[in-house]
């Protein structure tokens, strides 16, 4: 075992960090700074996700849209969509 020279040794991480130099400080408040930011985005993602969900269940009517057409209908679903909604073709 080491010997401690500058005192005790810290007995909790809250005191690891405020025993820590300035640098080691800053560093630890920059990594919990980005750790909220990428849980945020992480919620909004999910709020944003169940909401598309949602709103896909409303304009299809859940599972009765592909009872309704069949599965021979199926492939050809994209015919009945607007111009506007439709993509192109990569390879065209």
């Amino acid at each position: 075992m080491m010997p401690q020279v500058g005192g005790a040794l810290p007995t909790s991480p809250w005191e690891l960090v405020t025993t820590s130099s300035t640098a080691t400080q800053l560093i630890l408040l920059v990594l919990a700074l980005f750790s909220l930011a990428a849980w945020f985005l992480i919620l909004m993602k999910w709020v944003q996700f169940r909401r598309v969900r949602k709103q896909g269940d409303r304009f299809f009517g859940g599972k009765r849209f592909d009872r309704a057409m069949g599965n021979r209908q199926l492939p050809r679903a994209h015919l009945w969509q607007p111009d506007s909604a439709r993509l192109p073709h990569p390879l065209l």
